[in-house]
C-alpha cells in the first residue's frame, strides 16, 4: 500500500470526525470530494481499527485533548484541530500498530494542509505533552530501540 493510501485513510476519518463535531445529525458526503477517491484508495483494515479505537476510547480521548489544551475550553477549540487530534490519539496511543512518530508527523502534515496557520504547532504540542505525561513508556521503547 502506498503512503497516500494510509494518508487517505486518516483523512477519511478526520473528515468524519469533523463532520460529527459540527453536527450530531450530519453525515459527511463523500460525493463532494471525488478527488480523494476514498472508494478505492484507502486502507479499510486500518480504517476499521482506528474507527473502533475512536469509539472505544472516545471519552478518554476528549479528556486528554481538554487536559493538554492549556486552559482552553474543549468547545472553543477549532473543530478540524480536534478531529485531527482525535484520530492521531486513537491511532498512536490506543492502537499502537504504527510508531507514534509516524502518526504525529502525519497529523502535523495534515494540520498544515487543512488547519489554521498555527494548527500544526498546537497539535504537535498537545500530542507531545500527552506522550510525555500519559504514555512515557512509548517514548522510552523507541529511544531504547534506537540505542542498539
Amino acid at each position: 500500500m502506498s503512503k497516500n493510501t494510509y494518508r487517505n485513510t486518516r483523512l477519511r476519518l478526520i473528515q468524519e470526525e469533523y463532520s460529527r463535531l459540527l453536527s450530531a445529525d450530519s453525515q459527511f458526503d463523500w460525493q463532494e470530494f471525488p478527488e480523494l477517491n476514498f472508494a478505492t484508495d484507502y486502507n479499510s483494515e486500518l480504517y476499521k481499527k482506528i474507527k473502533g479505537s475512536l469509539r472505544k476510547h472516545s471519552i478518554e480521548i476528549n479528556e486528554l485533548i481538554q487536559k493538554y489544551s492549556k486552559e482552553r475550553d474543549f468547545n472553543s477549540l477549532n473543530p478540524i484541530d480536534v478531529a485531527i487530534l482525535r484520530v492521531a490519539i486513537a491511532e498512536a496511543f490506543y492502537l499502537k500498530d504504527v510508531s507514534y512518530k509516524i502518526v504525529f508527523n502525519e497529523a502535523i502534515e495534515i494540520a498544515k494542509s487543512y488547519g489554521t496557520a498555527n494548527s500544526y504547532k498546537y497539535i504537535n504540542g498537545v500530542l507531545g505533552a500527552i506522550l510525555r505525561q500519559e504514555f512515557p513508556e512509548l517514548e522510552s521503547q523507541i529511544n531504547n530501540t534506537n540505542d542498539n
